[in-house]
């Protein structure tokens, strides 16, 4: 049966063909279901794979035809199931026949650390909603959080004008040092906002 995607898998074909890649003459499946698996996935999803993340410059919530919103908002399983066969319940699950999208709003995305450094702090993030994933593994997420620091305090210290800066200590008795706070309400970098969907 003719597919609507023939054509252009005909094309990945001949591509393939002509390059002579060994990754697709070395294996047994062959270049016709190769061609037509790449032809359905870009005729079907516009060549974007299903559980790609991607801000949008859209309204929040606003209907993208093939994509959900990332409110963390509950889906049948079965009404996107090749969705859920990626994802599972990464970002939590309502009950045994739902799952959830993640959850995206005013968040920072970040690279899952998969047993590397990078995120020292891995083994103790927590589940973004009931039944999904904490630890070191997608969908888990963490608070905000300064890196462990200290503040010196330097000043001429009971010492001439001109002397060396010292290191001021404080002691007993009616020794203090008061600091004012500042700032805002939390830590962040120059940002803009767009709205994160996920492919189905």
């Amino acid at each position: 049966m003719a597919e609507p995607w023939d054509a252009l898998a005909a094309g990945i074909k001949f591509a393939i063909t002509e390059t002579d890649d060994q990754d697709f003459t070395d294996v047994d499946l062959g270049r016709d279901f190769w061609a037509d698996l790449i032809a359905k996935a870009i005729y079907q999803n516009g060549g974007v794979p299903t559980g790609a993340i991607q801000g949008m410059g859209v309204a929040g919530g606003s209907t993208v035809d093939g994509w959900l919103y990332c409110d963390g908002v509950s889906y049948l399983r079965a009404t996107f199931q090749d969705l859920y066969n990626l994802i599972g319940n990464a970002f939590g699950t309502a009950d045994g026949t739902h799952f959830n999208v993640p959850d995206l709003r005013g968040q920072f995305l970040r690279g899952e650390a998969d047993g590397e450094i990078t995120d020292p702090d891995r083994a103790g993030r927590i589940t973004m909603a009931t039944g999904g994933n904490s630890g070191d593994a997608v969908g888990s997420i963490q608070a905000d959080e300064l890196r462990n620091h200290q503040h010196n305090v330097f000043g001429n210290v009971n010492a001439a004008s001109g002397a060396a800066r010292r290191s001021l200590v404080l002691g007993a008795g009616n020794d203090g040092l008061t600091a004012t706070d500042g700032g805002g309400s939390e830590t962040r970098p120059v940002n803009a906002y767009v709205s994160y969907y996920i492919k189905t």
